[in-house]
């Protein structure tokens, strides 16, 4: 399992599969009104994370960097504080 952190200090562990978006039934919930219902999907695959974009009407940000949509980008882990 990982554990997903923002910077605020808020973290949610992460499932094998989840989705991120304003929708009630997504494991990671967004409140921002710039989140599309279903943003985002994570997924461990291989020994490695990665998040894709759902197309969203916004766009995904990994490090601050846009990733194309549908897109399946790899996250790298970060044992930093």
């Amino acid at each position: 399992m990982a554990t997903l952190r923002h910077r605020n200090g808020t973290a949610v562990d992460l499932l094998p599969f989840c989705i991120a978006g304003r929708s009630p039934e997504a494991h990671v919930r967004l409140s921002s009104s710039t989140a599309s219902f279903e943003h985002a999907a994570f997924h461990f695959l291989e020994e490695r994370w990665y998040v894709r974009d759902l197309s969203s009407r916004n766009g995904t940000y990994v490090n601050g960097s846009p990733i194309p949509a549908g897109a399946r980008v790899a996250l790298v882990e970060h044992t930093g504080k």
